[in-house]
């Protein structure tokens, strides 16, 4: 009498049911290349064994049913996948030479899950248009977009499960169900830090992304400063600046960090001379009456650790009031 056992395997994104029936228990496995498929994208699948030689077995690939691949060896096959919650049926079975054979279908769901992020205490000046990025140190937030179906059906963000690692390393307090955010320190002994998310909904379909995140330099740049209209964007002052009048400048320490329990320091020196600006950030020169000649204007930005954050900038100052 011929033996019959069923398996029922739920993975990370797919859900296989195996029938195996042969005169001889054997076992199989198929794996998928890459492990979480996209959307839209080739797929590979692999029919491993140790129990049978593989190579000698007669192969065949049914994709919905139809006979997409047969042939002696024909160990792999791929397809492309379809849309967020499409799923394509694959049955492979294995006729072995000692008459035993092994039949396994399974059902690939694609998923995918996009990472962004953002440095909420990098400054950026009010209103500015681009976003702020993380200096060395800084603190980021990354935000998980899943598009998981089960059954064909969209899984609410808010019911899917999230997995946060960095560098590889779980990070269990920022993890668990509906978790979409995480926050990261990043470790400035780091050029870059790897996080990555895995995503599964309650159905067991998975995603999963990597993003590499670099710090940034810290960017002091110097603006004219107007008490109505603020510091102007559309020119930064850049080693070089001349005039025939007064003058107020505003330094923007892009991307230092802030609201920390210690405030960045700002230290500015005029021939080498410290200079005490208005709340640290705003420095208004009024050369005297007929007179020439040149200034330099350094300045020096350190963040809330003082071992990391760093930055400086420069400019000469040539003024001219001569009538």
């Amino acid at each position: 009498m011929r033996k019959v056992a069923s398996i029922f395997i739920t993975s990370i994104n797919l859900f296989c049911f195996f029938t195996l029936a042969a005169h001889a228990e054997i076992s199989a496995n198929i794996t998928l290349t890459p492990e979480n498929p996209l959307p839209n994208s080739t797929v590979t699948l692999s029919l491993e064994s140790y129990s049978f030689d593989v190579n000698t077995a007669m192969i065949t690939w049914q994709v919905a049913g139809r006979t997409i691949l047969s042939g002696q060896g024909e160990r792999a096959l791929s397809i492309k996948t379809g849309n967020v919650g499409d799923t394509t049926t694959v049955t492979v079975r294995a006729n072995v030479a000692d008459g035993s054979y092994i039949q396994q279908s399974i059902k690939v769901t694609p998923s995918s899950v996009t990472l962004l992020y953002e440095a909420p205490q990098s400054y950026v000046p009010l209103l500015y248009e681009g976003r702020s990025l993380p200096a060395d140190g800084a603190l980021v937030r990354v935000s998980a977009l899943p598009e998981i179906s089960d059954n064909g059906r969209p899984v609410s963000p808010s019911n899917l499960s999230y997995t946060w690692y960095m560098n590889d390393t779980v990070v269990r307090n920022m993890s668990g169900l509906g978790r979409q955010s995480a926050l990261f320190r990043l470790d400035y002994l780091n050029t870059k830090d790897e996080i990555k998310v895995i995503v599964r909904s309650p159905l067991g379909n998975t995603a999963m992304k990597t993003i590499n995140i670099y710090p940034h330099s810290v960017m002091p740049l110097i603006y004219t400063y107007n008490q109505i209209l603020g510091s102007d964007f559309a020119t930064v002052v850049y080693q070089r600046f001349e005039t025939v009048r007064n003058f107020t400048f505003k330094l923007e320490p892009f991307y230092v960090s802030i609201n920390e329990d210690k405030e960045p320091t700002y230290t500015w020196f005029l021939d080498r001379l410290p200079s005490t600006p208005t709340g640290g950030r705003i420095l208004s020169l009024q050369p005297q009456e007929n007179s020439y000649g040149t200034k330099m204007l350094s300045i020096d930005v350190t963040g809330p650790d003082k071992r990391v954050q760093k930055g400086s900038t420069k400019v000469e100052l040539i003024f001219d009031t001569r009538k």
